[in-house]
């Protein structure tokens, strides 16, 4: 554990900052001329890499289990699926079509007929679904940690750029939703 001895957060841990403000801990491994700092600030973002790998798999585990758990004609077309999570946010897609390769974008990315779902731990700058509904909750971004598992309610399910729900879910209630969505929409 390295305490900085320089800077704005001078005396702190180089944890609690990379907590508080991450981006500073990733300006420090980048551009300190301190070694010790830069090693320390270089170990506590591999640390937190490390963990969202963890999380990642965690959750894919989760959602195969989800999926396999009942039939899911509404989801089956969804085959390709790509995770982003960090500290505080967590976003799975799924897509009907494999949209990137090694190299950038497919080739018939904008002639292809696909689709995408998502489900999101944040849903700010999303519209609700249900247009007639005029109290939508707004929730701050988390700026904090986030305990994201697929039993915690943080999860909302979005299609089309749209929120189907703005009541936060557990990550089996969001793909019901999904579903049920999705077969309505057919």
């Amino acid at each position: 554990m390295y305490t900085l001895t320089f800077g704005k957060y001078k005396g702190s841990t180089i944890e609690s900052v990379f907590e508080s403000d991450e981006s500073y801990v990733r300006w420090i491994a980048e551009n300190s001329y301190n070694k010790q700092a830069r090693a320390a600030a270089n170990a506590v973002i591999a640390q937190s890499s490390l963990k969202s790998a963890d999380v990642e798999q965690q959750l894919l585990n989760s959602l195969r289990t989800i999926c396999r758990s009942k039939k899911r004609p509404g989801l089956s077309a969804y085959k390709y699926i790509e995770f982003d999570v960090s500290k505080d946010f967590a976003e799975i897609q799924m897509c009907t079509h494999d949209l990137h390769t090694q190299h950038g974008f497919t080739e018939d990315l904008f002639d292809a007929d696909w689709d995408i779902v998502e489900i999101k731990t944040s849903h700010e700058d999303l519209e609700e679904y249900d247009e007639e509904e005029e109290e939508e909750q707004q929730r701050p971004r988390r700026r904090q940690a986030l305990e994201i598992t697929a039993d915690a309610k943080i999860w909302y399910p979005v299609h089309a750029n749209r929120l189907l729900s703005s009541e936060p879910m557990t990550l089996a209630e969001a793909v019901d939703a999904l579903e049920s969505h999705l077969l309505k929409s057919k």
